[in-house]
């Protein structure tokens, strides 16, 4: 049989008798989830009784090293390159191995080169104190020890989740948002993309989404920024527990600014096994992305093309895939739910790499929340429009009826503003004259959707006062500055908790009322906040 098929199959077929018989003159050949992983489990890592394979380098540049080395080398494997740098080696061909330094300073030429055995990523212990941030860079992540239980090997990604054990999506996770918990609610194990141009507030959006997380939901944040930018940015978070895989995309290697997600990736999946809900955050997407084209290109000339090990489709594909709620072997829920954070317009043209990396990301999102940066010129952050969010088709089964009949009224109210508005933009082109009554109501619903932003994270009890207050109160007048409507959020909340304590703690526990209930509850918060209507300035009519 074998000699009657075309001689250029040959190779081939033998590749699959081995991979279906196994390697008898080397260790068995497994399944892989990447093409790497498959040539490295053929090919045989090491043969037993060889000795380390050493080296020397031949040249460094780009933020990438070629090294040759004697003896079988392997993908993922890690390198010592003399004066304490270490990488990992990304590619080999006839010419030498190209290895991925994770020190900024790259190896000088000849220098010796050891390889070891496969990179591995370990979380660290975790931070005791005041706070339970931890911070780690990349290079901080990544364990040697094989012997290590609890690591994962860095460019083996983790498979996804078994599709026969994966659960509905049923409870709400918090955002801490009031337009997101109104219009698009949040829940465990959803892939959540929070996508807009820069500056409009997603960063901040997501340590809000970070703050209002129950205390037994662990969480992994990827961030490229400068280290103490993030200790300040992540200071209101509190005493949630959070690993902090960071890159500094200035001053981190190539292979940090790489390798940062897909360590980030390892961590989430390895709490995964031990905790009821992980929050993996994956933020500065776009300077990953470019990490990866000015990797793809070889750092400069010295590899040729193809030279990435795991694509970027690849990469965000498996945290992705990996997110969801799935049963343990014990029976155990455990959640996964992953936050995409890209800096990019999808309307606008966008370079190739940034084209890629939303591609591969837009069609896995099960949520999609959309930043506007023209809200953000009106100095509201995060600047999330209520238009591109208001919701189509029915509630979620783990929106509280409360919330689902506030929903219901707000997407209606703002529709009507959104219509308003229209109307009187096409009017102004004609030169018709509009009423003045109209004109107070177009400035109302500005103000009221100005509501739904605020900048700090807030609890369900006081989202239902101002998601109420934005439905029953009419503000005549301008749009107020950012710093007064926080006041005037501030005295609403402040003023329903202190003048109706009964009602306010009904509203604590509002996830628990029936659909008759809200009812109820809703009337009485709308007629406890129209008794205070002329309490506050921006609530007053003008005279």
């Amino acid at each position: 049989m074998w000699a009657a098929l075309p001689r250029r199959w040959r190779p081939q077929l033998q590749v699959c008798r081995r991979f279906a018989a196994g390697a008898r003159d080397g260790p068995p050949i497994t399944a892989s989830e990447t093409t790497f992983g498959l040539l490295q489990s053929i090919q045989g890592v090491e043969a037993e009784g060889d000795a380390t394979p050493t080296g020397r380098v031949l040249s460094a540049s780009g933020g990438l090293a070629r090294v040759a080395l004697s003896g079988p080398v392997s993908i993922g494997a890690s390198v010592d390159l003399g004066e304490g740098s270490k990488g990992v080696v990304i590619q080999f061909d006839r010419k030498g191995s190209i290895v991925a330094p994770f020190s900024h300073k790259l190896p000088k030429a000849n220098a010796l080169a050891v390889m070891g055995g496969q990179v591995l990523v370990k979380a660290p212990a975790r931070a005791t104190g005041a706070s339970s941030v931890t911070f780690a860079s990349v290079t901080e992540l990544l364990d040697n020890q094989e012997d290590s239980m609890s690591a994962s090997e860095l460019l083996r990604l983790p498979p996804m989740p078994n599709p026969a054990r994966r659960r509905l999506v049923k409870d709400r996770m918090p955002s801490g948002l009031a337009a997101v918990e109104a219009l698009l609610p949040l829940g465990v194990g959803q892939r959540i993309g929070l996508v807009g141009p820069a500056g409009t507030g997603k960063s901040r959006a997501v340590r809000m989404l970070l703050a209002s997380q129950p205390e037994d939901t662990v969480c992994v944040y990827a961030a490229q920024r400068p280290l103490h930018l993030l200790e300040k940015e992540l200071q209101e978070v509190g005493e949630r527990p959070l690993t902090v895989v960071h890159a500094d995309p200035v001053h981190d290697s190539l292979a940090s600014r790489y390798l940062a997600p897909i360590c980030a990736i390892h961590l989430a999946a390895q709490l995964r096994k031990s905790h009821r809900h992980v929050l993996l955050v994956l933020d500065d997407l776009v300077y990953f992305a470019s990490a990866a084209a000015e990797m793809q290109l070889g750092g400069g000339g010295l590899a040729s093309r193809g030279l990435l090990p795991l694509s970027v489709p690849q990469i965000l594909g498996s945290a992705l895939d990996g997110g969801g709620t799935v049963a343990d072997q014990d029976g155990q829920e455990r959640s996964l739910s992953v936050v995409a954070l890209l800096d990019l317009d999808p309307n606008d043209e966008l370079p190739s790499s940034i084209r890629e990396l939303w591609r591969s990301v837009e069609p896995s999102l099960d949520v999609s929340v959309q930043f506007s940066a023209k809200v953000a010129q009106s100095g509201i952050l995060p600047a999330i429009d209520p238009k591109e969010i208001l919701p189509c088709g029915f509630a979620p089964t783990f929106q509280a009826p409360f919330l689902q009949l506030l929903r219901s009224e707000l997407s209606t109210a703002l529709r009507e503003g959104y219509d308003l508005s229209f109307r009187m933009e096409l009017a102004k082109q004609l030169n018709l004259q509009m009423e003045d009554d109209e004109h107070e109501a177009l400035a109302s619903s500005s103000n009221a959707r100005a509501l739904l932003s605020h900048a700090t994270p807030r609890e369900l009890p006081e989202l239902a006062v101002l998601l109420a207050a934005a439905l029953v109160y009419r503000f005549p007048g301008r749009r107020p500055t950012p710093l007064s409507m926080a006041q005037f959020q501030k005295a609403l909340v402040e003023c329903v908790r202190d003048n109706h304590p009964a009602l306010w703690s009904t509203l604590g526990s509002l996830e628990t009322l029936s659909k008759d209930e809200s009812q109820g509850v809703l009337q009485n918060l709308g007629e406890a906040l129209m008794e205070h209507r002329f309490d506050f300035r921006l609530t007053r009519p003008e005279l």
